[in-house]
């Protein structure tokens, strides 16, 4: 896959805003038990740490339509407010979320596609990716567990001993269990826009719910007028609206920076590019927001859940936090919103997103330089933080970049419209990665060795 993104450009622009020149990992074993902590359900059954998999296949016990359910949409045409709204084909029902959407329940594996099973979910169903296994008996020794992979999708897979994790709990902080394909792995979801909020090593955002209170009315109007077709909607309402819950959650992570870099006694020009950068993610929030609305849904934020999110206060975890939502979360994003707007053919689409690669490309070398700064007033924190680094970036690097469940027909025509595949996505993050990140942490530990005594080793 070709980029449009002028990588070598752009990571040199980088390293040259921070005024630092061009600078110049390992999994653990696995040990795993399964104790149940339910009885199956439906043949399913959950372990202790919370792990779902399949001691047995039964036919799921649908209860639809259900009562009570409402959307409260209306919002999307193509969209659905109740299970009784569903009735293209048997079993439907009403899936309240950014966009309510209509989906259709299995009753047996026999129901879904080749190398998929149907997972009962209580009075509903999926079906979902099935990687090697559709029964614990499929995976001699083990268990078909559940698995989570980048930008929220699950499946099922055989839990192994290549595996370095089998849930969130078994990560570092700021990292998931993730699922490449072949194993599971302890890494960052890079499938993110604006700064992620991280509290407790997870992001958290803000459900949506119907209004506008948060859409920028005056944002590309004419995009009310496109002739687009329903596949190609959907997929553009749900990157936009999805683009808006971070973007509103990135205002909370500027928040907590501001009052983290006072907090160390900081500078006052980081403390006013923290303030401002927050009224730059404002401001990108109600864009995506107004692009979602101009594409036929109006969403707004409910209530975000910032509890704990200044429980811990120390240097080292506002270092961490730093690296994991600036550096890393805040270089990937600019990255990913620059191949955007070159995607997209819309001029005016095209003007706003790169708007947007601009702040968040500030917003991350704010990052760098606060964590440079942090440093020199910590320095028995630069060789952990050191290390951090090159763990994540290793862990991600290690990953492949190729993977795609954007339907191949309709691709070309969403990335017109600034929406990235999967695989486009993953392979932007894996070159910012290697190009941008791995480079600017080398030229800041260089540049603290040289001022005393810190490792100079590379990442």
């Amino acid at each position: 896959m070709q980029l449009k993104l002028p990588i070598a450009a752009f990571s040199t622009t980088f390293l040259l805003s921070l005024g630092w020149g061009l600078g110049c990992g390992a999994s653990s074993e696995l040990s795993f038990e399964c104790k149940d902590s339910t009885q199956p359900d439906q043949g399913f059954a959950s372990c202790e740490s919370g792990l779902k998999h399949r001691p047995e296949i039964v036919a799921c016990q649908l209860a639809l339509p259900r009562p009570g359910i409402d959307c409260g949409g209306g919002f999307d045409p193509s969209g659905c407010n109740t299970d009784s709204d569903c009735t293209e084909a048997p079993n439907g029902y009403c899936v309240s979320g950014q966009v309510c959407y209509c989906t259709y329940a299995c009753k047996t594996d026999a129901d879904c596609a080749d190398g998929q099973l149907c997972e009962c979910r209580g009075s509903v169903s999926a079906c979902v990716p099935a990687a090697g296994c559709k029964v614990d008996a499929d995976c001699p020794g083990s268990i078909c567990a559940t698995h989570l992979t980048e930008c929220g999708g699950t499946g099922y897979s055989c839990v192994t001993d290549a595996d370095d994790c089998t849930t969130n709990a078994d990560c570092k902080q700021g990292q998931q269990c993730l699922y490449n394909g072949s194993r599971r792995y302890c890494g960052v979801d890079t499938c993110v826009e604006g700064r992620p909020f991280y509290v407790d090593g997870h992001i958290r955002t803000a459900p949506l719910e119907a209004g506008a209170s948060w859409s920028d009315r005056d944002v590309c109007r004419h995009l009310e007028t496109l002739d687009l077709t329903p596949g190609v909607r959907q997929l553009a309402q749900d990157h936009y609206l999805e683009m808006a819950a971070m973007e509103h959650a990135s205002v909370a992570a500027f928040a907590r920076f501001t009052l983290q870099l006072m907090s160390l006694g900081a500078p006052a020009n980081l403390v006013d590019e923290s303030q401002k950068a927050l009224a730059d993610e404002l401001r990108h929030a109600r864009l995506a927001f107004g692009i979602a609305e101009r594409l036929g849904v109006a969403r707004q934020p409910a209530k975000l859940d910032v509890s704990h999110a200044l429980d811990d206060q120390s240097p080292w975890n506002i270092l961490h936090t730093t690296l994991m939502e600036g550096c890393i979360g805040e270089t990937i994003a600019a990255a990913r919103m620059l191949e955007a707007s070159l995607l997209a053919t819309d001029s005016r689409l095209s003007a706003a997103l790169a708007q947007v690669a601009e702040d968040e490309t500030r917003h991350a070398t704010l990052a760098w330089r606060s964590v440079a700064w942090l440093l020199r007033r910590n320095p028995e924190l630069a060789e952990p933080a050191r290390q951090l680094l090159a763990r994540t970036v290793a862990a991600q690097l290690a990953e492949p970049a190729e993977s795609e469940s954007m339907p191949r027909e309709v691709q070309p025509h969403a990335e017109q419209l600034g929406v990235l595949s999967d695989a486009r996505g993953r392979l932007v993050a894996h070159e910012a990665l290697r190009h941008i990140v791995r480079p600017t942490a080398n030229a800041l530990f260089s540049r603290l060795s040289a001022a005393g005594p810190v490792q100079a080793a590379t990442v």
